[in-house]
C-alpha cells in the first residue's frame, strides 16, 4: 500500500450501519486513536450537531471527537451567503431544530408564509408523505426561483444491515422530476459528496492542522463509488471502496473507479496497519 498519512472515512456503511458499529471500526478507530493518526469522518447526514454525532458514535463504541466530523450542513453558511435575501425566512424540513443554527447565519425558520426566500432539505427521511411532498411541488411551482439547498445528495443509506432507506436526497430529484413535468426547471444546490463545500469545510481544518499534506497520501474510504471515490477522485486523493453498504447493495456504477478495494474493514486495517507500524 502507498504511502497514507491521513484518512478520512464515511460513515454509514463503512464504519456503522442502523446504529451499530460495522466489525473492526472499533478495533480501528482504537489504533488511530491510541497511535494518534490523524483521521476525519465525513458524513453525507445532514446533522446539526457533530457533537451529538461524536455521542452517538460513543454509544456504539467509537471514541470519535466532534472536531473530526464533518456532515454535508457544515457547508451550510457558506451556501446561505449566496441565497437572495428579500425577507429572511426559509422553509425548512429537518429532523433536528434548525431554528438555532440558521439563526447564526441571520435566517429565520417560516414553513406557513408564502413570504420565503428558499427551500432547506435536511433529513427527516423518516416522515415523508404525499402531502409534504405536494406541498412542496405547489410552493415550486407558485416560486420557480426559490433556491433548493439539500445538503445530503445520496439517494440511500444503509439504515440496517441488509436494509436501504431513501434520503432527502432522493425527494429532492423525485420533486425536480415533478417539477419538471410541469415545465418548471430546479437545479438543487447539493452540499455533500461528492459536491465541493463539503471538501472546502475539510480543507480549512486541513491547512489549519495538517499544511502542506500532499492529496495523494489522504485516503478516502468509502462505500458508495457515486460520492465517495468520486468526490476522493475529483480531489486528488487516493480512494479506497469498501465493499459494505451501498456497495453491497447494488450502488457500483462503472466510471468512479477506486484505487484499491478492499471486501470490508478488516481487511484494510490488515493492509494498512503495516504500514502505520513502520511509519
Amino acid at each position: 500500500m502507498k504511502p497514507i498519512n491521513l484518512l478520512v472515512f464515511d460513515s454509514d456503511g463503512v464504519l456503522t450501519s442502523g446504529g451499530a458499529a460495522l466489525p473492526m471500526a472499533r478495533e480501528l478507530i482504537s489504533t488511530l486513536n491510541a497511535r494518534r493518526f490523524p483521521y476525519f469522518v465525513m458524513s453525507n447526514g445532514s446533522f446539526l450537531c457533530p457533537q451529538r454525532k461524536s455521542d452517538g458514535y460513543a454509544r456504539m463504541g467509537l471514541a470519535i471527537e466532534a472536531q473530526r466530523i464533518i456532515g454535508s450542513a457544515q457547508p451550510l453558511g457558506e451556501a446561505l451567503t449566496r441565497v437572495p435575501r428579500r425577507y429572511g425566512r426559509l422553509f425548512v424540513i429537518s429532523a433536528e431544530d434548525p431554528g438555532p443554527r440558521l439563526n447564526m447565519h441571520g435566517w429565520e425558520v417560516d414553513n406557513s408564509s408564502p413570504e420565503i426566500d428558499g427551500v432547506l432539505l435536511l433529513d427527516d427521511d423518516l416522515h415523508w408523505t404525499a402531502e409534504r411532498l405536494s406541498r412542496l411541488l405547489n410552493r415550486f411551482l407558485q416560486r420557480p426561483d426559490l433556491p433548493l439547498i439539500v445538503p445530503n445528495p445520496d439517494l440511500v443509506y444503509p439504515n440496517q444491515p441488509g436494509r436501504i432507506f431513501p434520503t432527502s436526497g432522493t425527494w429532492a430529484r423525485l420533486l425536480c422530476q415533478l417539477c419538471a413535468a410541469h415545465g418548471v426547471q430546479l437545479t438543487p444546490v447539493f452540499l455533500g459528496k461528492p459536491y465541493d463545500p463539503i471538501y472546502r469545510s475539510l480543507s480549512v481544518l486541513l491547512e489549519r492542522d495538517h499544511p502542506g499534506l500532499e492529496p495523494a497520501t489522504i485516503a478516502m474510504l468509502g462505500d458508495s463509488p457515486e460520492t465517495d471515490i468520486l468526490g476522493a477522485n475529483r480531489q486528488g486523493w487516493t480512494s479506497i471502496l469498501i465493499k459494505t453498504g451501498n456497495f453491497r447493495y447494488g450502488g457500483h456504477r462503472a466510471g468512479n473507479e477506486a484505487d484499491l478495494c478492499f471486501e470490508d474493514l478488516g481487511a484494510f486495517r490488515r493492509a494498512f496497519l503495516p504500514t502505520l507500524s513502520n511509519g
